[in-house]
């Protein structure tokens, strides 16, 4: 009998090792599950960082590309507003320029006919000499330079 209890009694030793072991064995798998687990929620934790970041990247470029382009649109305004001035400064410049020539023209061709009459009168009073002719024609070519001395 004693020898029937020392069995019974390694049996039970045995399976109460048996049962530590699949104990530890279903603790160790516990465990693994739940590092895996954690490594997969901080995975997942870090993929949405990384995609609020991105979004917040993207978000911050899209404004800057709005605020360039608004400053481009003001820029061109600037550009076109002041070529439309110089041109319609140069269009007033050149109306101003031509009006003047015009007129030292007029002036020019008054001041022709004025001395031709002139010349004709006093032909009439007095008939001329061949030196008072060339005196007369030499006055009447001076008129007539552009930019005569007047």
């Amino acid at each position: 009998m004693e020898i029937e209890r020392r069995k019974l009694l390694e049996i039970a030793e045995q399976q109460r090792a048996i049962a530590i072991a699949e104990q530890s064995r279903a603790q160790s798998e516990a465990q693994a599950q739940a590092e895996v687990a954690r490594a997969k929620a901080t995975a997942a934790e870090e993929k949405v960082f990384s995609a609020r970041e991105i979004e917040i990247a993207e978000r911050q470029k899209r404004i800057e590309l709005v605020r360039a382009a608004q400053d481009a649109e003001r820029d061109a305004i600037r550009i076109k507003v002041a070529a439309e001035a110089e041109k319609s400064a140069a269009t007033d410049r050149a109306d101003a320029q031509r009006t003047e020539a015009e007129g030292i023209a007029d002036a020019d061709k008054i001041r022709a006919l004025v001395a031709k009459l002139s010349l004709r009168d006093r032909r009439r009073r007095n008939p001329p000499d061949e030196r008072g002719a060339e005196r007369a024609l030499t006055c009447l070519a001076r008129l007539q330079r552009p930019h005569a001395a007047h």
